[in-house]
């Protein structure tokens, strides 16, 4: 077995302390290339061993991939048998997983079904880009990005429709406000919630619900933050709910590495810690293992500028490394042939191969002067970037699919896959349903299901609609047996009773 001391083996003194203070609050400010990947998991791995319950302890990580490496060396640390038993009921997860299932779990605190759609930010543009029409609002003035952008930003400042609204003052965010009221009664209607909401949601119902406060105290005794530079106010919130309790928070992170302004992170959230909790202890992590002497002095010069922020005095043992050259051109045109002049110099006398050569850009739009350049030059090149996963039209679709089995309300994924693959449902279709679905009370799919009762619509956009009303009837009926089928087909506006039982699906489940 595995003891807490041989888990702490390699750790430099300062990340051994921040690997066995447990009890407090502890903030461990962790320069660039300091192992604080190495600490924190190191520190999960020793609590666990050390005999606190593995479901007390929740890590929050700001991606899946941050999270996902997280559990694995903690796998690695404990070794596969004893990190079964001893790791079962470690939450690691991102902020939105966690809230998501919360979300599910106490749903009808939050006045949601367990079923209840997320969002991407497809289904929100589609979403804005109907609410911008119903408004007559000009979709250049107002553009589906900028206006959830604002929205965004407004939910991660813990600011509904009415407070947005109160706040609001020139004309564009007058009108954004309007934008946001009928959004937001929108997404009730789908019974969906977006990414936002995910936590603003849970957020608000830690404040200001006492018996589910309690509850996940209770159940998260031991909660760590990374990156805790780029929570907003809401995932502060999360996080300060929970801990306000035992004060057993752990938080990890460096001013100096805050680069998330633009989508509402918070630096006074790590600047003010000592300040919200009194007694916590500060750690640092400043020996660099990355970068060479010269990389260092350069960039702790740069960072010494920054006039928020909590002193470092990052050091390393490393080489001192080829100095730092920097490069004044003209304009995009030569800076791309001058880079390129580099790579081919590289490539002819000292036999570096081209896939050992990189080239970062700041955004995508930079990239064409090079490719041109690149070309030019018969330099052969990769864009490294592409469409996500979960990204694809056809992973979108499926997912939508999904999405309507689990939640009959969804209007939004339907409309998405109304017409997945063709069955002669066009614009002209979905608006006429969309109508009588208003005028009726009912859903969209409710709607499909009584589509003969529509006026204008011909044979087979009536057939297409069945269609699609009996293929969900019958995977609904799969998925959640009988009692479900009423609402799936949505034969008249008793249809809506089949949302109970899907109230029963999974509420543990994640996005």
């Amino acid at each position: 077995m595995l003891t807490a001391e041989k888990i702490l083996e390699g750790l430099t003194p300062p990340q051994r302390e921040a690997a066995t203070t447990i009890d407090g609050p502890l903030l461990v400010l962790a320069g660039a290339g300091s192992g604080k990947t190495r600490t924190i998991t190191r520190r999960i791995a020793y609590m666990v061993a050390c005999g606190i319950p593995a479901w007390n302890i929740v890590a929050l990580t700001f991606t899946n991939k941050a999270s996902g490496e997280m559990k694995q060396r903690v796998d690695q640390l404990l070794g596969s048998e004893q990190s079964g038993r001893r790791m079962r009921g470690v939450t690691v997860a991102t902020f939105h997983s966690l809230c998501a299932r919360l979300g599910r779990e106490y749903a009808e605190a939050l006045g949601l079904p367990p079923s209840f759609s997320i969002f991407d930010g497809s289904d929100q543009s589609r979403l804005v880009k109907a609410v911008l029409k119903e408004l007559s609002l000009s979709a250049e003035r107002f553009t589906p990005a900028s206006v959830l952008s604002a929205i965004s930003k407004a939910k991660n400042a813990l600011q509904g429709p009415q407070e947005y609204a109160a706040a609001s003052g020139g004309f564009v965010e007058k009108n954004i406000a309007r934008v946001y009221t009928r959004y937001e009664a929108l997404l009730r209607e789908n019974k969906a919630v977006d990414f936002d909401d995910l936590l603003l949601k849970i957020a608000l119902l830690l404040r200001d619900n006492g018996a589910v406060r309690g509850e996940l105290q209770e159940r998260y005794q031991y909660i760590l933050i990374d990156e805790y530079q780029d929570t907003n106010q809401a995932q502060f919130l999360i996080a300060h709910m929970l801990a306000s309790r035992h004060q057993n928070i752990c938080a990890t992170g460096d001013p100096d590495q805050s680069i998330y302004g633009w989508r509402g992170a918070n630096l006074k959230n790590i600047l003010d810690f000592e300040a919200h909790y009194p007694k916590a202890k500060i750690v640092l992590l400043e020996q660099n293992y990355r970068s060479t002497k010269i990389i260092l002095q350069a960039a702790s010069s740069l960072i010494a500028n920054n006039t928020h922020r909590k002193k470092k005095d990052l050091w390393t043992e490393n080489e001192s490394g080829p100095r730092i050259v920097v490069l004044k051109t003209a304009d995009e045109h030569q800076e791309a042939r001058e880079v390129v002049e580099r790579l081919k110099t590289a490539h002819a006398r000292e036999k570096i191969s081209w896939d050992k050569m990189a080239v970062f850009y700041r955004m995508n739009s930079l990239s064409r002067v090079l490719e041109d350049a690149l070309m030019r030059a018969a330099v052969p090149y990769q864009i490294a970037r592409g469409t996500e996963f979960y990204g694809r039209k056809e992973v979108k679709d499926v997912l939508a699919y999904l999405k309507v089995v689990a939640n009959p309300a969804d209007a939004v994924s339907l409309e998405r896959i109304m017409n997945v693959p063709p069955r002669g449902l066009g614009d002209t279709t979905a608006a006429r349903l969309g109508s009588f679905a208003a005028e009726e009370g009912i859903s969209l799919l409710e709607a499909c299901g009584r589509s003969a009762d529509i006026g204008g619509l011909g044979a087979r956009a009536v057939n297409g609609c069945l269609q699609i009303a009996d293929l969900f009837e019958r995977w609904r009926k799969l998925a959640f047996g009988g009692a479900a089928v009423a609402a799936t087909a949505g034969r008249g506006r008793n249809g809506a009773a089949g949302n109970s039982s899907a109230r029963q699906s999974d509420p543990q489940g994640d996005h």
